[in-house]
């Protein structure tokens, strides 16, 4: 919809649309500016096969026209924290108080050239504004943990480049899930749980409880072994009880919470957010929105139950999250969807991506 017809440039875009639309180098089509491959040096492809091959082509060209003193190294260190930057799909450039903001640290590692990975990643997002690469000291050498800024439920479903991320990766050789060493970690808002600090507690105090009742699904959910978690990310064990009061369960959740010790399923060492460390790494875009999916589900219905509802909680009640399809799919591939599946498990079928 236009104001006027003056507010209509040549494409035929006024001026708000054109700031979100980009035209594929390639085929000449207009996209949505989130949803293309980006290189700084030879503009913008879309998701059709013949412009994602001729983006890698453009990537291969930049690479090998420029000598090893001139490549540049975009991962940064472990400690690296810039300032953050929200992405929500109705309010873009600035925070809704009120929203549901997750951040994922995805690894990825066993690539073949590290560089130009992070080169070519670093190309389809040169100003940072929706990730960041960094060092971790459980990868290897080769090893990249891609860290997204904040960004609302929608926008990582709609918006958010993750396959291609994914593509990039695996064209460099790149793995998350079939490796020993990624995890991928997402980051909740603390306002997500409630509107004040109280209800945030008690709401993370229910999360908790929730992952202590059902921790044998959990651990199938998030395709990780036993012992991986027992290091990385341990079973809360906060021992939160139907019959306990407000101040109870939030003085048994703080009772878990320790400074010198992160690494638990749920971290809530963060000041302003929420950690969930279990999952393990994957590169499979549907994995990886069924884990928000999950995560989003979870938080909904924490917020509108009770601490007696859910010690009656069932998995089913709130483990489908809105119903999406990567949920569902997801939950059904690791005979965690149904109360009938749930008691024939395969091991080798709960820890494939």
């Amino acid at each position: 919809a236009f104001y006027d017809e003056d507010s209509i440039n040549v494409n035929g875009l006024c001026g708000t649309c054109e700031s979100h639309v980009s035209v594929c180098s390639h085929c000449g089509e207009r996209h949505y500016t989130h949803s293309m491959l980006h290189t700084s040096v030879r503009g913008y492809y879309c998701s059709n096969p013949g412009c994602v091959s001729a983006y890698f082509d453009a990537v291969s060209r930049y690479r090998t026209s420029i000598s090893s003193s001139e490549q540049y190294n975009y991962i940064r260190r472990y400690t690296y924290k810039p300032s953050p930057i929200f992405h929500d799909m109705y309010h873009e450039g600035y925070v809704c108080s009120d929203a549901e903001y997750y951040g994922v640290e995805l690894e990825i590692d066993r690539g073949n050239d590290r560089n130009a990975c992070s080169i070519a990643l670093h190309n389809f997002n040169d100003s940072e504004s929706l990730f960041y690469q960094k060092r971790d000291g459980s990868l290897s050498g080769e090893g990249i943990e891609i860290v997204t800024h904040p960004c609302t439920y929608d926008f990582h479903m709609q918006a958010f480049p993750w396959q291609e991320i994914a593509d990039i990766a695996t064209s460099y050789g790149y793995k998350s899930h079939d490796t020993n060493t990624c995890g991928m970690h997402v980051h909740v808002s603390r306002s997500a749980f409630g509107a004040d600090e109280t209800q945030q507690d008690l709401n993370i105090a229910k999360t908790i409880f929730l992952f202590d009742k059902f921790w044998d699904k959990m651990v199938i959910f998030s395709r990780r072994k036993g012992e991986a978690l027992s290091h990385y990310a341990k079973k809360p064990d906060a021992e939160i009880n139907p019959g306990d009061s407000v101040n109870v369960a939030m003085g048994k959740l703080y009772g878990i919470k320790d400074e010198d010790d992160r690494y638990y399923a749920i971290n809530i060492c963060n000041e302003n957010t929420v950690e969930f460390r279990i999952f393990r790494g994957t590169l499979s875009v549907p994995t990886i929105k069924a884990t928000i999916q999950f995560l989003h589900g979870l938080i909904e219905y924490v917020r509108t139950h009770s601490i007696l509802d859910i010690y009656n909680t069932q998995w089913m009640d709130f483990c489908t999250g809105n119903g999406e399809p990567e949920i569902i799919e997801y939950l059904k591939n690791r005979h965690l969807f149904t109360a009938q599946t749930e008691m024939n498990l395969d091991p080798v079928t709960q820890l494939n991506e």
